[in-house]
C-alpha cells in the first residue's frame, strides 16, 4: 500500500494532529543558483541586467515548526555557537530540545495523539537523531514521511512566503 493510500482517508482534523517542522536557509545577499533575465541585446551589459556573482553566499539558518494555528519556537543557527553546518548531532543537542518542549506543551494542552512531522533530510534520518528521539519518547510519534515530498509539507509554503517577503523589501 502506498502512502497516498495509506492516508487518502483522513479528514482536516486528522492533519491538525501534525507538528510541521523544517529548517530553511536564507541569503544574506546575493542571489542563489540561476537567474534569467529577459533582455535586448543592447542591454547585455545594462547595469539593471547584470547581478553580482558570490563565491559562497552568507545565509541565515532558521527552523521552525507549527500546530495548528500555534506557532512554535523560531532557533536561528548560531554558526559561531553551533557549528557551520547542521549536523545529526547539532540538530539533536540545539533543535530537539525547542521541538520536545513544543509537541509537550501542545500534547498537553490538546490532550490527544499528537504527530511531529520531519522530511527526509539526513539530519533527521540519522542514526544519532533515531537514537535520541528514542530516547526522549519522541520516536513513536514520527509521522510516517514520504522521501522527497517538499511540496507536501505545509511549512515549506511559509518558508516560500517569507522569501518572497524578503526578496521584494531587498531584490
Amino acid at each position: 500500500m502506498g502512502w497516498a493510500e495509506r492516508f487518502h482517508d483522513w479528514k482536516v482534523g486528522d492533519w491538525r494532529k501534525i507538528i510541521w517542522t523544517d529548517e530553511a536557509a536564507f541569503n544574506v545577499e546575493g542571489s542563489p543558483g540561476c537567474v534569467f533575465v529577459t533582455r535586448t541585446a543592447s542591454e547585455e551589459y545594462h547595469s539593471l541586467c547584470l547581478l553580482p556573482r558570490f563565491a559562497k553566499l552568507e545565509t541565515i539558518h532558521v527552523w521552525r515548526c507549527f500546530f495548528g494555528t500555534t506557532k512554535g519556537p523560531l532557533l536561528f543557527w548560531d554558526k559561531a555557537v553551533m557549528g557551520q553546518t547542521i549536523t545529526a548531532k547539532g540538530y539533536c543537542e540545539h533543535t530537539v530540545p525547542h521541538l520536545e518542549a513544543f509537541w509537550y506543551q501542545v500534547s498537553r494542552e490538546t490532550e490527544d495523539y499528537v504527530y511531529i512531522l520531519q522530511d527526509g533530510a539526513s539530519i533527521h534520518v540519522a542514526n544519532h537523531t533515531t537514537m535520541v528521539l528514542q530516547e526522549k519518547g519522541l520516536y513513536n510519534y514520527l509521522f510516517p514521511w514520504i522521501a522527497k515530498s517538499r511540496d507536501l509539507n505545509l511549512i515549506e509554503g511559509v518558508w516560500r512566503l517569507i522569501k518572497a517577503r524578503i526578496h521584494a523589501r531587498i531584490p
